[in-house]
Order: structure tokens, then sequence, then C-alpha cells
């Protein structure tokens, strides 16, 4: 027993190693920058981080190149995680790329460009929207985010028992259903938001919808029916101070 489960390791490991050899390597990631005049550290880290999706990212940024849109591809595939740059499709960078506008504001590759919102699987949503959403209505909803704060709140119903495992719809899907659990909705918010040129994100820490302005992130309420829908945050300032006390081992 112990000899066969010897073989089969050695097996599996040869079937990886043979799969791994496939990935690109860093001469070869070098190359590819420099024969397309694109930032070579930036475009040697992101290729060897994508493994065995390499080609997709290759094939994403040649095309950016021939469309002039170099800089901003690298821009989108820096703010997408680890995970992503190995599975992500070429469809769903495209999407991103074409269709979130211009550089507006400090925020918006973090928070228009890219494409993830919190734990969902990323779509390719954008153009999606932009062809749904009439273009007076975006205008409307760009010059006062209150009314797509309204519109989410009259449009979509919430039903958490309907989602029990608590997995993230598309926001494609919240739009067609107009029925979600509060997590897929908030999802779907800031994705509409995202299409629009409008910055938003769920914070990482309280998992509050935020809106980005310039002077700051602004909480909104989903599930509020009042007139209140948000409210600046003010950055709360402290100081913290850690003492030490050496020991034979460790003296700082």
């Amino acid at each position: 027993q112990r000899a066969e489960n010897d073989r089969r390791m050695a097996q599996e490991d040869s079937i990886r190693n043979a799969y791994v050899a496939t990935f690109i390597t860093e001469e070869q990631a070098r190359t590819f920058a420099k024969e397309n005049k694109l930032d070579e550290t930036e475009t040697v880290r992101l290729l060897i981080a994508s493994r065995g999706n390499h080609q997709t990212l290759t094939n994403f940024l040649s095309a950016a190149v021939k469309a002039d849109k170099a800089g901003q591809a690298i821009s989108l595939l820096k703010v997408i995680s680890a995970k992503d740059l190995r599975d992500v499709s070429s469809e769903v960078l495209n999407d991103h790329l074409n269709n979130s506008g211009l550089p507006g504001s400090k925020d918006f590759c973090s928070n228009v460009l890219n494409p993830r919102v919190a734990n969902e699987m990323i779509t390719p949503y954008k153009a999606f929207f932009q062809k749904e959403i009439p273009a007076t209505e975006a205008e409307a909803f760009r010059k006062n985010p209150q009314a797509l704060v309204e519109w989410c709140r009259k449009e979509i119903t919430i039903n958490n028992e309907l989602n029990s495992q608590r997995i993230p719809m598309s926001p494609m899907g919240v739009w067609k259903a107009r029925v979600a659990d509060e997590k897929s909705r908030n999802i779907f918010f800031v994705s509409m938001a995202r299409s629009m040129g409008i910055p938003a994100r769920i914070d990482e820490v309280t998992g509050k919808v935020q809106l980005m302005k310039e002077e700051g992130a602004l909480d909104v309420d989903l599930d509020c029916k009042d007139t209140v829908f948000m409210e600046e945050l003010v950055p709360q300032k402290g100081r913290l101070v850690a003492e030490y006390s050496p020991v034979k081992s460790l003296d700082d």
C-alpha cells in the first residue's frame, strides 16, 4: 500500500507539474510587455500572478493596446484580486474596460472600473445596464444619486428567505427578478451606480453601501423609508502607543 501510494503521488505530481510548466515565464512576460510597450514591472507581475489564465490576460492587453486603452487595461487588472486574475474571463474584462468611461475622480479605478463589489461571481454587467437604463434616466441618477436610491427601494423587493444559503445573485439577475436578498440588492445597487459612472462600494469593514464623493464616503441606507438616505462619514482620529519591554531573546 505504501508503494502504491507513492506511485500515485508521483503520478499526481507529474500531472500538476506538466500543467504548471505551461504557465507564462518571467522572460516571456517581459518580452510581451516590451513588444507591446507596456509597463514591464506591472505587466510581468500580473501575468505571472494569473498562472493558468495568462492567455486571457495577454489577449486582453493586446486588444487594449490596439484600442489605445493600455493604461486603463493595466489599471483594471491591478484592482482585481489575485484569485480573479487566475479565472477572470475576457468577456468580463472587455465589458468593464469598454463601458466604464474615463477617469473622473480619485475613486475611479477602485469604485467604478472595478468589476467586483463583494464576494459575488464577477460578471459583464455594465453594457447590460447601459442598454437597459434610458440615457435621460441615467443622467438624472448621476446628477442626483438619491433618485437611484429611491428607485432601488421602490423597485427591488427584499426576501431573504428565498436565498437561505446567501449565495449572491448576479446584478443582472436582480434586475430581471426584481426580488433579492439584502446582500444581493446591495451588490446590485453598487453595480448599477458604477455602470453609470457613479463611484460606489460596499465598505469592507462595516458592510455598509457607500457613495464616494470628493469630500469622503457617504453611507447609503437602502432600507430606510424616510427622507434621510445617507450621511457623511467624519473620520475619527486618535493616537496609539505600543510599548515593549526587552527580553533576553528579543531586545527590540
